[in-house]
């Protein structure tokens, strides 16, 4: 039977995926389409009628079905995802971006107003998911990114380029450098790697088997060792009214809140994500 809409063409994948829930092969499918068809999802759940593909297409849908059976992310397959409604370009050397790490943003966006310049600087920026959404959603914005890997460093700049936006890269290892520019900052952002170890046995393949340990990672011993090493800095790097913001792993909110308090850091809060999970620190030096 020709494949002759977007519905018969969803049929098509959607009954070659082989792992996941139904919910996320769904998703999966939905994916894949959108990158092949360039259309919305709108579009493909109305059914609207399509060219019929040819064998080649067919062909690069059966092997992208296989990868994904593999338990090789989609995102990664396509070298690319959305995030807080942005197009960026992903592969290995980058994790893919959560939506966790959305709202992130969003505690970020909702502290200012659009036509405030804040001075913000993230840090281990990967992808640089977070330095480019806000200076998208901040426009007047003064927006640097670090980054300790040559690899994700190469990916943000064409993220920077395709998003046609002002932000500052910088290549090296916070843990053992200052912070980039003198000027003080209203904003020091992170993501840093903050799972222990230990967690990994209880982790799904598709991520620890394809995401960068570099960026996950840290060891059992030193659980708070970006975040301590960050609050340092901001005594130094942020305005006396500044903000650090963190995503956390939400095993160690409490133990990030006293190492926090303890270094003279006040207004601390902690926002649990969408799945009720102490995900965001929020701290203050006022």
């Amino acid at each position: 039977m020709p494949i002759e809409s977007t519905k018969q063409l969803y049929d098509f994948v959607f009954k070659r995926l082989e792992v996941y829930t139904e919910r996320e092969r769904r998703s999966i499918t939905e994916i894949v389409l959108e990158y092949f068809l360039d259309v919305n999802r709108t579009q493909i759940l109305i059914d609207a009628p399509i060219e019929p593909p040819s064998e080649e297409f067919k062909r690069d849908l059966k092997n992208v079905c296989k990868r994904i059976n593999s338990l090789e992310p989609v995102q990664y397959i396509l070298g690319e995802t959305q995030f807080y409604g942005f197009n960026f370009f992903v592969n290995p050397s980058v994790l893919i971006p959560r939506p966790e790490t959305e709202e992130l943003v969003d505690q970020i966006q909702k502290n200012f107003k659009i036509e405030d310049a804040p001075k913000i600087i993230d840090i281990g920026t990967g992808s640089g998911c977070i330095a480019i959404s806000l200076a998208q959603l901040l426009p007047n914005s003064e927006v640097s990114a670090i980054e300790i890997s040559e690899e994700a460093v190469k990916v943000a700049t064409d993220n920077i380029v395709e998003n046609e936006v002002s932000v500052q890269l910088f290549c090296g290892d916070i843990l053992i450098e200052d912070l980039p520019n003198q000027d003080y900052y209203d904003v020091i952002v992170s993501n840093p790697p903050y799972i222990t170890e230990k967690e990994k046995e209880i982790m799904d393949p598709n991520v620890l088997n394809f995401e960068p340990h570099l960026a996950l990672f840290i060891p059992n011993n030193e659980p708070l060792k970006f975040y301590m090493r960050i609050a340092e800095l901001g005594l130094k790097g942020l305005k006396k009214d500044g903000k650090l913001y963190f995503e956390i792993n939400e095993n160690y909110a409490q133990e990030t809140i006293e190492m926090l308090r303890t270094k003279g850091y006040q207004s601390i809060n902690v926002i649990k994500d969408l799945q009720d999970k102490d995900r965001i620190v929020i701290a203050s030096l006022a």
